[in-house]
């Protein structure tokens, strides 16, 4: 476990100047092997998602999901759309909001519409948001063999980039993207208005939706509109 230690070390504190090396990434992912088959579903309990603190709460979520892959917890989940409202008695979020949280599950490890009592299916949202939600889905159903395939190597199915990059120090600074399986980045939109930044790892790396290829190693931003799903698939 001292391999785990001091990744986690490394994650808390990335100022602190740990570094792990790799072969400890190696025993991690011996450990990951091991117990991966013995730890169950877990979710980050029940989110109280404010007024005016609605988009704070994704981008914490979407972080959650890929520390988590620090602790070998590899079935992390979420209620997308958070759990309640405060205030609001129907206990609907607002379309973007809904959206942006199924797209973020659409390629989570585990993919739950869950909330006290509130309104999440997808149907009861503005149209042009059920056909937006009908894509990540797909999407999801597309890419759920790779995803499988993905977790047979006994590591979490979401890999923090300094899983695979531990020489970058970008990869310590990134933790609201995150390599799905070896091959797939993803970095869910959690800001309102579509602002992202995605940092490329070394090598080529090709949007899946607008087929368009971005060079690594450094960051880039722009704003993506409520069809996208930053999505890049590794080119060999």
């Amino acid at each position: 476990m001292i391999a785990s230690r001091r990744l986690a070390a490394a994650v808390a504190d990335p100022d602190a100047g740990v570094r792990v090396r790799a072969d400890e990434l190696l025993a991690l992912r011996r450990e990951a092997a091991r117990l991966g088959p013995l730890v169950a579903r877990v979710w980050d309990l029940d989110q109280a998602v404010a007024e005016g603190d609605r988009v704070r709460v994704l981008g914490v979520e979407i972080e959650q999901t890929v520390r988590g892959a620090c602790a070998l917890l590899g079935h992390w989940s979420h209620d997308i759309g958070g759990f309640w409202l405060p205030g609001d008695e129907t206990n609907r979020p607002p379309d973007d909001l809904f959206l942006r949280w199924v797209q973020f599950g659409a390629l989570s490890p585990v993919f739950r519409l869950h909330s006290d009592h509130g309104v999440r299916e997808p149907w009861l949202f503005e149209s042009e948001t059920l056909r937006l939600c009908r894509d990540a889905m797909r999407l999801r159903v597309k890419l759920i063999p790779r995803m499988e395939a993905a977790e047979r190597d006994g590591l979490p199915l979401w890999r923090p980039m300094c899983f695979a990059w531990p020489r970058e120090e970008e990869a310590y600074l990134h933790w609201r993207q995150a390599m799905v399986g070896d091959d797939l980045l993803f970095a869910p939109v959690w800001r309102q208005g579509g602002e992202i930044e995605v940092w490329f790892p070394p090598g080529a790396w090709r949007h899946l939706q607008r087929d368009q290829t971005f060079e690594g190693s450094r960051a880039e931003r722009w704003r993506a509109p409520l069809e996208e799903m930053p999505v890049f698939m590794r080119m060999k």
